[in-house]
């Protein structure tokens, strides 16, 4: 269960740093 929840957080932060990088991954879905 925390796996699932450091996973969870791991992937917002991720998607928080794209969103404000911009370019750095560009979007998926």
């Amino acid at each position: 269960m925390l796996l699932i929840l450091l996973s969870v957080a791991l992937l917002a932060l991720s998607s928080a740093q794209g969103s404000v990088s911009g370019k750095n991954k560009g979007g998926g879905c």
